[in-house]
């Protein structure tokens, strides 16, 4: 038996006032420092509850302010897009409105037979000047505005204009060429034969290239 369960023997089998404080001592003195080290972990807990509070308040306002930045961002992005998307359209306007009077100058141009106004030089004349505007301009205009589309379909743009304005100088010089008498039948009948094929592909396959890159254009601005 060790030293110290015979003291305790000896305070179990004692009596006295000296045996009864020293229990008491014990006992007390074990209680305090049961207190003591619930307190002591109790005060943890607040501290630790306390601080897990402020991270959590903390991580709420970052997360706060990230949500406002990410807000701004996002509004600044879609007033943005929306100033795009409005120039956008405008450009597609613009740009279609060029691409009728193109294609109307180049088929009121082929046409085989002409109503005569008042004077069938002088109108031939306003035609042709009306068709030559007509290639300039829309690709004047298709050129920097590119940009707003994609490169398929600024190709596509780009293969129209090549297109008119080859058939055009095409078809000018072939009309030329039958209006020319001094050109024997044999050079002027084949270039009349030219004439009758450019007005037919004007009417059909020309159309087809317009009507195709107006659907595009439709899809573009979300129109049905």
């Amino acid at each position: 038996m060790t030293e110290s369960s015979d003291i305790i023997k000896l305070l179990l089998t004692s009596s006295g006032p000296a045996v009864l404080l020293v229990l008491a001592g014990l006992f007390w003195g074990k209680a305090f420092i049961k207190y003591f080290f619930d307190k002591t972990i109790e005060l943890k807990k607040t501290e630790l509850n306390q601080n897990l509070e402020s991270y959590k308040s903390q991580i709420d306002l970052k997360s706060k302010d990230f949500q406002n930045q990410l807000d701004k961002k996002l509004n600044d992005f879609n007033i943005r897009f929306s100033k795009l998307h409005n120039h956008r359209a405008e450009v597609i306007k613009e740009l279609y409105l060029k691409l009728v009077e193109l294609h109307a100058s180049l088929f009121f141009f082929s046409r085989t037979i002409h109503p005569i106004i008042h004077d069938a030089r002088s109108e031939e004349a306003a035609r042709l000047e009306r068709l030559n505007k007509a290639i300039f301009d829309f690709n004047d205009y298709m050129v920097p505005n590119k940009i707003y589309f994609t490169k398929q379909m600024a190709s596509k743009m780009e293969n129209i204009a090549n297109t008119y304005y080859e058939i055009s100088s095409e078809l000018s010089y072939a009309i030329r060429t039958v209006k020319d008498h001094d050109l024997g039948q044999e050079v002027r009948k084949p270039m009349r034969e030219r004439i009758n094929e450019i007005s037919n592909m004007v009417d059909k396959d020309f159309t087809l290239l317009i009507e195709e890159l107006e659907n595009e254009f439709r899809i573009i601005l979300g129109v049905d």
